[in-house]
């Protein structure tokens, strides 16, 4: 599985939010409180941002490896319970 694949979720989070901010979504501006303030969505970007470089770095699963795997070892577990 390739790095954008195993880190997909992390990468969608972080283009969620830099999404957000480029379409001025953010609470200041919209005054809509369903939208972040803009500390608390560059908070929350530098929090993602920091997660997955420590996962990078550390050769961790990323979400969608952990989904994966768990899937599979759920499958595995039916197929030996059949047996």
């Amino acid at each position: 599985m390739k790095p954008s694949e195993q880190y997909s979720f992390e990468i969608l989070k972080i283009r969620n939010d830099i999404e957000m901010l480029k379409n001025r979504k953010i609470y200041e501006l919209q005054k809509a409180t369903h939208y972040p303030a803009a500390y608390t969505l560059g908070t929350r970007l530098e929090e993602e941002l920091d997660e997955l470089l420590y996962a990078l770095d550390n050769q961790l699963p990323g979400k969608a490896q952990e989904l994966c795997d768990a899937k599979n070892r759920a499958e595995q577990n039916l197929l030996n319970e059949k047996e």
